[in-house]
């Protein structure tokens, strides 16, 4: 789908949705939350038990059985029989505000902010980021405490590791952008005692957007990551174009927001589809199809390079959590050559004289590998970038016409090894590895993939 399509397609969507709401009695925030709990009925005049909604409500409304409220709030929670019953968020109209746990109805306990943020460091003996848990609902408290965790103790780089159920779609971004501009990693996971003894969690709702922050975005297939259209309604007072002005103004934020975070829009295509009281449960292939999880690495980027004095060469640029890669197809006489750059500040330390190399090629998860005998150049260390070109085969050229990733493992002694990859997976990718092969004079002739 072309991107002006898609902005579109999403405006009208959520336009509808907006309307539709205006009708519902419940007064509903624009800020969605989800919950393990099943949503609660979209009607109050249902029991909401044993569920997790949102209900707001306005100082001298009356109650079902005739109260008259003084004061007028929002509640989003979970509920029982009817009541404010386990954890949940009640605002304030004079802004007060209450975060924890709730028992029929009266507030009972708070959430601390430990348990809202804990900051786990990396143990002296281990190697690693150290991390942070989100847990609990979206907000302006867990926005402000996960800044005072980080900067208070002077966090570089970290992975979030985040389990909520959602809550305000607004600090879900904020906090996703704060995300990116320290540039941490995220994972849907829980706080299991220890330092990288995470457990599975859930992220939905409005946590999606603080998942997207992260600049490498991990997934365990344990883990649930659920998604829903945001609450499109406003006050029956509104008139239908203040519905409208403030659906577009919401839609075209998150249209912003999602491609700043490098994911697709069609995600917001999704999302709308789905009810905004209940929850689909996105797979690990469609999490990766829209780029929300992305394994540690980019995309790769390939394309033809002109060396003034060495000529053309393909080219395939991947960075990944670990290290930037390069890849360079060349045809020399002789036939094609393969030359592998990377970031190494080991080898850059103490350059080797000698290295063990083998050429790696991936189909479908499988790998093969080929052994070097003797490199094409000599290794050059230059700014902490090992580089280092290798002859190409027949048997090597066929194996990387035939597959989706090209990579070189080298150690000096054999008992410390790296490796690097770069991707070729998809169609774009692929058409410039082939057209290279064939340019260079190799037939286009390999295994089943």
């Amino acid at each position: 789908m072309r991107s002006k399509d898609t902005v579109w397609t999403l405006l009208a969507i959520f336009a509808l949705i907006a309307l539709e709401e205006q009708s519902d009695p419940i007064i509903k925030d624009a800020h969605a939350q989800a919950s393990q709990l099943k949503p609660c009925p979209k009607s109050t005049s249902k029991l909401w038990t044993n569920c997790f909604g949102t209900v707001s409500w306005n100082a001298g409304q009356k109650t079902a059985d005739g109260t008259v409220l003084e004061v007028g709030g929002r509640y989003t929670g979970e509920w029982l029989n009817d009541q404010f019953n386990g954890n949940g968020t009640l605002v304030l109209d004079s802004g007060e505000t209450f975060v924890g746990r709730f028992k029929n109805g009266e507030f009972v306990s708070a959430t601390s902010s430990e348990e809202l943020v804990k900051y786990v460091p990396t143990p002296n003996n281990q190697y690693g980021l150290p991390e942070i848990y989100i847990n609990g609902e979206i907000s302006e408290s867990l926005y402000n405490t996960l800044l005072k965790v980080v900067e208070s103790n002077g966090i570089q780089d970290a992975k979030v590791q985040i389990n909520s159920d959602g809550g305000s779609l607004y600090y879900g971004m904020a906090i996703g952008r704060y995300l990116r501009q320290k540039g941490f990693s995220t994972e849907v996971g829980s706080y299991n005692g220890a330092w990288g003894n995470s457990t599975a969690g859930g992220c939905h709702s409005a946590c999606n957007f603080v998942f997207m922050g992260g600049v490498w975005r991990y997934f365990d297939t344990a883990s649930r990551y659920g998604a829903h259209r945001f609450y499109g309604g406003a006050e029956g007072s509104k008139s239908t174009t203040a519905v409208e002005q403030e659906t577009q103004a919401v839609v075209g934020e998150l249209l912003k927001y999602v491609q700043d975070m490098g994911v697709s829009p069609e995600y917001l295509l999704k999302m709308a589809e789905q009810d905004s009281a209940d929850l689909e449960m996105l797979d690990i292939a469609e999490l990766r199809r829209f780029n929300i999880v992305n394994d540690g690495k980019d995309a790769p980027y390939w394309s033809v390079v002109l060396d003034p004095k060495r000529g053309y060469s393909t080219e395939g640029v991947q960075r990944s959590a670990e290290q930037s890669s390069t890849v360079r197809l060349r045809c020399v006489a002789g036939g094609p050559r393969i030359e592998f750059d990377e970031l190494n500040q080991v080898y850059a330390s103490s350059p080797p004289k000698k290295l063990i190399m083998q050429v790696g090629v991936s189909s479908g998860g499988r790998e093969r590998f080929f052994p070097v005998p003797s490199p094409a150049g000599p290794l050059k260390i230059v700014d902490d970038v090992f580089s280092v070109a290798v002859p190409s085969s027949r048997e090597i050229n066929l194996a990387i016409l035939g597959g989706d990733r090209v990579g070189l493992t080298y150690s000096a002694d054999d008992t410390t090894r790296f490796s690097l990859w770069i991707d070729y997976n998809d169609e774009y990718s692929r058409a410039f590895v082939s057209n290279f092969f064939s340019f260079c004079g190799v037939e286009s002739r390999a295994g089943p993939r």
